[in-house]
């Protein structure tokens, strides 16, 4: 069921891979799409509507570059 938030637990289980530097995330993608309604966008009014939900995915996201190891 798509609600665009994650819970506390999923969040505490991102942060401790995080934390951990971890390389494995597939988990983190399937909950996002799974958690995350965002749908096509065709218009500006469409894209503000939607940038909320995309600037949270894409937070997270950063955060999992930014801790990988080069």
């Amino acid at each position: 069921m798509a609600n665009n938030y994650l819970g506390h637990e999923e969040r505490v289980k991102f942060y401790e891979n995080y934390l951990n530097r971890s390389k494995e995330w597939q988990f983190f993608v399937d909950l996002i799409q799974e958690k995350f309604e965002i749908n096509d966008i065709n218009s500006f009014d469409e894209f503000l509507t939607q940038k909320p939900i995309i600037s949270k995915v894409f937070s997270y996201f950063v955060n999992i570059v930014e801790c990988t190891p080069n």
